[in-house]
């Protein structure tokens, strides 16, 4: 009987396609198109093409002169989320789109259009952050309503199954995103913004206030300039919900519905951060005053407004960021313990752990030694965060491997000390698995180990897999009162179950080169695209046999999951530069090629690493 996962036909197919001289779509292949989704249903791939095209040649002349010509290869998939998107070889669709009903042609059509022409705009733009990507659509979208309309109608309909509830939201404050976008580039060019960075300077109080006043006769003059609804402009312009001060600059945020932002900060012209590039915001100048007016309204955005919510709530952390890239050693190193008194007090504290991600690059020290100092520092505190190390627990000493099997043990030795009877000292294991605390254990003494100074403790475990994070305190009397163990390094450490492969030979390989197709003249073949051609997992699968023939029992397949950016040792990304962590690669099978990959290595009593 079948695997009904396995036997399931999968959707996944590449159009290949170009827009000629006519604005015309013409696609390369498109026997294969029709092979898989259907003549109808490249028929309408086709007329959304040709219409996002001309919807392109009438808003944006240099995008439409770059994608004339063009060779562009659209992967339809249902393994995609969302709409289109770009990935680092092609465009990807999600095939869900082509399921409607005829009635909801014209919706699907329009709502093709704009997504379309975003993929299109990116995989022209690919150096463009994604929030300028969709800023560009926002603009897009504002000035075709009828593909607004459709995709507020089309996505609402799926109830976020495609994972674009955000972008929904977003879609649905178009308006009020665009006005007050539309009110900061006027007003960034006007005098008004020393008004609102003079705020900054002086110690004022209710500087929301302050502000509303400073821009109040600006609004009334945008509205009228622009012939808007006065009433409407100043409802949206002065509904600003936050205010925040920092190092001279302002930044005022509007909460639009759902968690959606409206970021703008004006700040001397001569300050740079992350945050003043072109990937984050557009800026506008007013003799030295800098108006910023950010890109994104979502996670992007939200994340760095968190950041300045914490420095409001903490102010502890501006005074540790500037320690932080002090040449004094003895400052850096004070800023690195607040840190970790900052984590340990709060169980993770998201700006610490960032500040301390920050610490890492610390080069300040002509002395080498001293910044390896720091960097090692930081990186113990670190590994005891991203293993989810207690806050409570001491410092970790040692990091171990158990093999899967055994038995997780701890033996300590402590010394006793002067004037305290042996038969009051007592010792217990803190633990955690996987970041989850467990019961507190009572260690046994060992008097075959222990001496009259020292005493020695054992306890086991009782976990069989998974991160086992311990620490040891140590009672003298009689369990009243406990301290953490000093003595002994053992003491607190991390422990870590790993497979046995003792035993068993290993053979690694790159899944795509194992099978790399040659021609006559031993060079790699390639397919009409330009790609080359090599096997699959089930190509892989068929060679089992004669693998284990050779004496391996395991196979370790590097490049199995779907490949990420080219980074910069040239035009192809590595193998170690994957997608997401999780998503197989279509052109070796995807997931279900992989599957059979295992069924056939479990058939023959081989494992797959």
């Amino acid at each position: 009987m079948g695997n009904n996962k396995l036997d399931k036909q999968i959707i996944d197919t590449v159009a290949v396609f170009h827009f000629d001289a006519r604005s015309k779509c013409f696609f390369h292949n498109g026997d294969s198109i029709i092979e898989t989704l259907g003549k109808s249903k490249m028929l309408f791939l086709e007329n959304s093409l040709n219409h996002t095209l001309k919807a392109i040649k009438e808003n944006c002349r240099i995008l439409y002169d770059r994608l004339i010509g063009k060779e562009v290869k659209l992967r339809i998939s249902e393994a995609f989320g969302g709409t289109v998107l770009l990935m680092p070889h092609e465009l990807a669709m999600n095939s869900e789109l082509f399921e409607f009903k005829y009635k909801d042609r014209q919706d699907r059509k329009n709502m093709l259009v704009g997504e379309l022409e975003r993929g299109l705009f990116h995989l022209c733009n690919g150096d463009l952050h994604i929030s300028q990507v969709s800023n560009h659509s926002l603009h897009f979208y504002a000035r075709h309503r009828d593909s607004l309309e459709s995709i507020i109608k089309v996505l609402g309909s799926y109830n976020d199954a495609l994972g674009l509830s955000q972008w929904l939201n977003i879609l649905k404050q178009l308006d009020g995103i665009m006005l007050l976008e539309q009110f900061w580039k006027w007003l960034g060019g006007r005098k008004t913004t020393k008004s609102i960075l003079k705020v900054a300077s002086d110690s004022v109080i209710r500087p929301k206030s302050k502000i509303r006043n400073a821009i109040f006769s600006d609004v009334n003059s945008f509205a009228k300039d622009m012939k808007l609804d006065i009433k409407q402009v100043t409802k949206i312009a002065m509904d600003f919900k936050e205010v925040y001060i920092e190092s001279g600059t302002v930044t005022l945020i509007y909460k639009l519905d759902n968690n959606i932002y409206k970021a703008v900060r004006i700040c001397p012209s001569q300050m740079l951060d992350a945050m003043s590039a072109e990937a984050a915001c557009s800026s506008v100048y007013y003799d030295n005053v800098r108006t910023d007016i950010f890109h994104d309204h979502g996670d992007y955005i939200s994340g760095w407004i968190d950041n300045l919510r914490s420095y409001v709530k903490n102010p502890i952390y501006s005074m540790i960021g500037e320690r932080l890239i002090s040449d004094d050693f003895h400052k850096v190193n004070a800023a690195i313990d607040e840190l970790q008194g900052q984590i340990l007090k709060k169980g993770g504290d998201r700006e610490a752990i960032r500040l301390l991600y920050a610490a890492l690059y610390y080069w300040q020290d002509q002395n080498k030694g001293i910044c390896r100092a720091v960097s090692l520092k930081v990186n113990k505190i670190l590994e005891d965060v991203l293993t989810e190390r207690p806050p409570g627990f001491a410092s970790k000493l040692i990091n171990q491997s158990v093999f899967r099997g055994e038995r997780a043990r701890i033996r300590i030795t402590t010394i006793k000390p002067h004037g305290v009877r042996r038969d009051k000292i007592r010792a217990r294991v803190l633990w955690s698995v996987n970041g989850y605390r467990k019961k507190t254990l009572v260690m046994k003494l060992d008097p075959k180990r222990s001496f009259y100074n020292k005493l020695t403790f054992n306890a086991e475990l009782p976990a069989r897999n998974g991160w086992i994070h311990y620490s040891i305190q140590i009672s003298l009397d009689e369990g009243k009162r406990w301290n953490y163990e000093k003595s002994d390094d053992n003491s607190h450490g991390l422990l870590k179950f790993i497979p046995d492969e003792r035993g068993h030979r290993v053979l690694s390989f790159y899944v795509d080169t194992f099978n790399l197709k040659l021609d006559k003249h031993m060079q790699p073949m390639r397919d009409s695209s330009g790609a080359y051609i090599y096997g699959t997992f089930d190509d892989i699968a068929d060679q089992l046999e004669a693998i284990k023939a050779e004496g391996y029992t395991r196979i370790y397949p590097l490049g199995a999951l779907e490949l990420g950016w080219a980074g910069e040792a040239g035009p192809d990304p590595s193998v170690f530069s994957i997608w997401d962590s999780k998503t197989v690669r279509r052109d070796m099978g995807g997931i279900e090629g992989l599957l059979r990959l295992k069924e056939k290595a479990d058939s023959l009593n081989m494992k797959i690493l």
